[in-house]
C-alpha cells in the first residue's frame, strides 16, 4: 500500500492514543489540528496536570477517557513505554483492535526519505551525527525519535517539511511496527539488553531486524560487519547492503592507517573525530556510510566531526577538580556499554557502577572492571550481585554504598591527580530514577557541589 493511501485510510478510522508523554501529545496536537476526533488514554492520572494535555482538552475533538474499555477504536497508537504483556494491551488484542507505534503512524505522513537507526548501543550518537552532517551539507533535516534528550518523531508532524527525517528507533518501537519502511536503515550492534522485557535473545534479534522487514531492493541497509550476531542474520535483508567496520576493508565505511574511507575514497583523518572510544569510531563510520550514500560532501562530514564532542550523559566531562576528571556516562545502561566506556579512557579509573537488575550476563564486564579499574564503587539495586561477581575474580579494590552522593564522595577521597572518576552505571536507572537523564543530572549536581 502506498504511503498516500495509508495516510488517507488511517485518517478515516477512529483513533485512540495510548500514552500521553512527549510522543502522544505531539500526535494529539497533529490530529486535533486536522479536525479529527481523537481519543486518548493514559494509565497515569497525573497526566491531566500536563499543560499540553490541559490545552488539548479545550478542543471538542480531543476526548481524554478514564476507561479504555468504554470505547472501541479501530486503531490504537501506542507509546513504546507500554509493555506488550500489560493487561490493557491483552484486552485490546482480544478485541481485535489494531495496535501500532507512534513512529510508524508518523512515517505515513512524511513525504521525504526516512533514515532510521537502531542497535543496542550508540543509536543516539549516530542519529545526532547523521542529522548534524546533513544539516552541515545544507539539507533541511529533522532528527529525533527515541533520542533523549530530543524530540519524538511525531513532533515532525508539527513542523515544516524536511528533506530528510533521521530517527532513532528502539526495539520497543519496532515491536509494534507493521509497515515501517525507512529508505536507509542502520543496525549498529546487538548485545544483551532489555531482557526484562523481551523473552529471549532470539526475540530481541528478530525485533532489531524488523527495521529492514518492509524495505525493498531500492532501499539501503547499513550494518556492522564486526558484529557476529548481525552477520549471522544478514540473509534476512532484501535491500542494498553497505557495511561499516573498524577491522576490515568493506563495501562501505572503514578505518585504515589513520583515515576514514567510504569504499576506496578517503573521507577524512581520524584525528577529526573528537568523541573518544573505539565504539564511537564505529558510530562515526556508520554515520559516514549513511551520509555518503546520500551524496554528502566530505568537507561537510569533517566539519561536524571536528566540532562534535558527544551528547549529554555520554562520556560527558562534568568538571575537573584537583587534577581529577569527573565523567558522566549515565546513558550507559548495559554491561557492553560499560565495557566500551572503560576502554575509551586511558587514565587510571575509579568507576561508579550498578543499577536496575535486568538479569543480564555480567561476567565479561566484571573482568574488564577488574583489569581496568583502580577502584570500584557499587551502587543500585544489583550492587551486591556485582560485588559477588568481582569477588569471584579476587578483586577487592571496591566498596558498596547506598547512594550516589556517598559514591561520589568516596570516589573523590580515593582519586589522585591524573585519575578519572567515571560514572558508568552499566544498567538501567529505574531502581532509583525516572530515567538515565535524571540519574545523570543527579551525578552532575553532586559533582558540582564538591569543593
Amino acid at each position: 500500500m502506498s504511503e498516500s493511501k495509508k495516510k488517507s485510510e488511517i485518517l478515516q478510522k477512529s483513533l485512540l492514543i495510548y500514552g500521553l508523554g512527549r510522543a502522544g501529545t505531539s500526535l494529539a496536537r497533529f490530529l486535533v489540528g486536522k479536525g479529527i476526533i481523537t481519543y486518548a488514554f493514559d494509565d497515569n492520572p497525573k497526566v491531566r496536570e500536563n499543560e499540553l494535555v490541559k490545552e488539548l482538552t479545550q478542543s471538542h475533538n480531543f476526548k481524554l477517557i478514564a476507561d479504555i474499555k468504554k470505547v472501541k477504536p479501530e486503531i490504537v497508537i501506542c507509546s513504546p513505554g507500554i509493555r506488550s504483556e500489560s493487561q490493557i494491551i491483552a484486552d485490546l488484542t482480544k478485541r481485535e483492535i489494531s495496535i501500532i507505534d507512534e513512529i510508524e503512524f508518523t512515517s505515513y505522513f512524511v513525504d521525504k526519505p526516512i533514515i532510521a537507526i537502531t542497535g543496542t548501543n550508540g543509536k543516539s550518537t549516530t542519529t545526532a551525527l547523521i542529522g548534524l552532517i546533513l544539516m552541515s551539507d545544507q539539507r533541511k533535516v529533522f532528527y529525533g525519535g527515541n533520542l533523549a534528550p530530543g524530540s519524538p518523531f511525531s513532533a515532525a508532524l508539527l513542523d515544516e517539511p524536511k528533506d530528510f527525517y533521521v530517527v532513532e528507533v528502539s526495539s520497543f518501537q519496532l515491536e509494534r511496527c507493521q509497515d515501517f519502511s525507512p529508505k536507509i536503515a542502520l543496525l549498529l550492534n546487538i548485545t544483551e539488553d532489555h531482557f526484562d522485557r523481551h523473552q529471549s535473545k532470539a526475540e530481541y534479534v528478530a525485533l532489531k531486524f524488523r527495521i529492514f522487514a518492509q524495505q525493498n531492493k531500492d532501499d539501503f541497509a547499513i550494518v556492522n560487519f564486526d558484529d557476529p550476531v548481525i552477520m549471522a542474520n544478514i540473509s534476512k535483508i532484501r535491500s542494498k547492503i553497505f557495511f561499516f567496520s573498524t577491522e576490515k576493508v568493506v563495501a562501505g565505511a572503514y578505518y585504515r592507517n589513520g583515515k576514514i574511507y567510504f569504499k576506496n575514497e578517503a573521507v577524512c583523518s581520524t584525528q577529526s573525530v573528537k568523541i573518544a572510544g573505539k565504539h564511537n569510531l564505529k558510530n562515526v563510520l556508520a554515520a559516514v556510510c549513511a551520509a555518503k550514500i546520500i551524496g554528502v560532501k566530505n568537507k561537510s562530514i569533517e566539519s561536524v566531526l571536528l566540532k562534535f564532542t558527544g551528547l549529554p550523559h555520554r562520556l560527558e566531562l562534568v568538571r575537573e577538580l584537583g587534577g581529577v576528571k569527573y565523567i558522566n556516562n549515565s546513558m550507559c545502561t548495559n554491561p557492553d556499554a560499560g565495557i566500551n566506556s572503560l576502554d575509551a579512557i586511558s587514565t587510571p579509573i575509579i568507576i561508579i557502577t550498578g543499577g536496575k537488575e535486568k538479569n543480564l550476563v555480567i561476567e565479561e564486564y566484571m573482568k574488564v572492571i577488574a583489569k581496568r579499574a583502580k577502584y570500584t564503587i557499587l551502587i543500585g539495586e544489583n550492587r551486591n550481585r556485582l560485588r559477588t561477581g568481582l569477588e569471584k575474580l579476587h578483586y577487592d579494590q571496591m566498596e558498596v554504598v547506598d547512594s550516589l552522593e556517598k559514591a561520589v564522595n568516596s570516589a573523590r577521597a580515593k582519586a589522585a591527580k591524573g585519575d578519572t572518576v567515571l560514572f558508568s552505571p552499566g544498567f538501567a536507572s529505574f531502581d532509583s530514577y525516572v530515567n538515565f537523564m535524571e540519574r545523570g543530572e543527579a551525578f552532575r549536581n553532586v559533582v558540582g557541589n564538591l569543593t
